[in-house]
């Protein structure tokens, strides 16, 4: 009792220390921004306006500011989602801009053209979800968002291999690869020339470069943003580019999903290799792959959790993996089967149904969230495994 007493108290701590340290880190490379510059009707600056930013998804308290000389404005360290722009000034109709996507270390161009004030009006904008170009600066970058992740298909299980769809991003040939997960050129450059994220934290390998924690748990993965070129200061190290991978997190609407995905080797074709030498079926070998993800709020407009565990159940034959053993005839010239052979290599047969108990791997993912100005969120991973036995 003392021990478990003692493990408990030693994991709150250091959970604890560990949702400090990445909320700080956070609010380094994982927020988005919001900038525009606010005119009249006759392309004028309008000065001195006043911003209000608040989410949608989270409310909480409202990011305030105010236009500079030139009706430029910027409010930075947003967590990603949706939110609502006000700009009023003196003399104009308030103007709100409903549905700003603020995406993962990206800025989002709200800039508006107020109208000259009229008694209790308010215009409203439905912000635009096309294609938006870029005037804040020369910065080349793309982002995948949640239905990306989720409805498109990449073998792997990690979301970094749709940044290949990105223009700019070339896939590398296996030669050229020596990095740990997902490879990739960007603009030329060497695939150890990537600079690798989780939520803002490095996740670089520190060995041979590439990804340390390779996510794998599409419910688990919000976005992933990928910086090309002339991206800011603040991200450093990588030459090529830098890949950020941010995870969900909980919102004032309760959300959830489960899923099992399963592989059979009914439904796998016969290798070629092993079809020549008469192999007529796959051994037996399941994968399924199945979890569940929860989030929302613990007290709303204020603080949210969302959490996601996962696990891989492996079942094979213990020869599942193995190839057919191919025997010279000449080696078998003692045995009394061996003039009845008329072919110079024999087949070996060999027992496969030998059962192994399943393999399991269980990944957890969990994470908290504050909404305000200095918003702070963290996560905390856990990997196990069981080995293999045979009975």
């Amino acid at each position: 009792m003392k021990l478990r007493n003692a493990l408990t108290r030693l994991f709150v701590s250091l959970l604890a220390v560990l949702l400090v340290c990445a909320g700080n880190a956070f609010a380094q490379s994982s927020n988005g921004s919001v900038v525009g510059t606010v005119t009249d009707k006759t392309g004028g600056a309008v000065a001195n306006a006043t911003v209000k930013v608040v989410s949608i998804d989270r409310g909480g308290e409202t990011h305030n500011t105010t236009t500079d000389s030139v009706g430029t404005y910027r409010v930075s360290s947003l967590l990603p989602g949706r939110y609502k722009v006000t700009v009023e000034a003196s003399g104009f109709a308030p103007t709100v801009i409903n549905d700003i996507d603020v995406r993962a270390s990206l800025e989002v161009n709200a800039s508006t053209v107020l109208e000259v004030s009229s008694v209790g009006a308010t215009i409203t904008v439905e912000a635009n979800v096309g294609q938006e170009l870029q005037t804040q600066s020369g910065e080349i970058s793309g982002n995948i968002n949640t239905e990306e992740v989720k409805n498109l298909p990449y073998f792997s299980g990690n979301p970094i291999e749709l940044v290949l769809t990105m223009p700019g991003v070339q896939d590398v040939a296996n030669r050229d690869n020596f990095t740990n997960g997902v490879g990739f050129s960007v603009n030329g450059t060497r695939p150890r020339a990537n600079n690798f994220l989780l939520d803002g934290q490095d996740n670089n390998d520190s060995n041979i470069a590439g990804q340390a924690l390779q996510p794998v748990n599409h419910e688990a993965v919000g976005e992933v943003t990928i910086l090309e070129n002339s991206y800011s200061s603040e991200f450093g190290r990588g030459g090529g580019s830098v890949t950020n991978v941010v995870f969900k997190g909980g919102t004032n609407n309760w959300h959830g999903a489960g899923w099992d995905i399963i592989q059979p080797s009914k439904l796998a074709a016969i290798p070629a290799e092993l079809g020549r030498v008469g192999t007529t079926r796959n051994p037996v070998q399941i994968t399924n792959t199945f979890g569940f993800s929860l989030g929302g709020p613990v007290k709303k407009d204020k603080l949210f959790f969302f959490a996601t565990p996962q696990w891989n159940r492996f079942r094979a034959n213990a020869g599942a993996q193995a190839n057919p053993i191919l025997i010279h005839w000449h080696r078998l010239a003692a045995s009394a089967v061996a003039p009845a052979i008329s072919s110079r290599w024999m087949r070996a047969s060999m027992p496969v149904e030998i059962p192994v108990r399943p393999w399991i791997l269980a990944r957890f993912y969990a994470g908290i969230q504050a909404s305000s100005p200095t918003a702070f969120s963290g996560a905390f991973a856990w990997i196990s495994s069981y080995p293999i036995t045979i009975s």
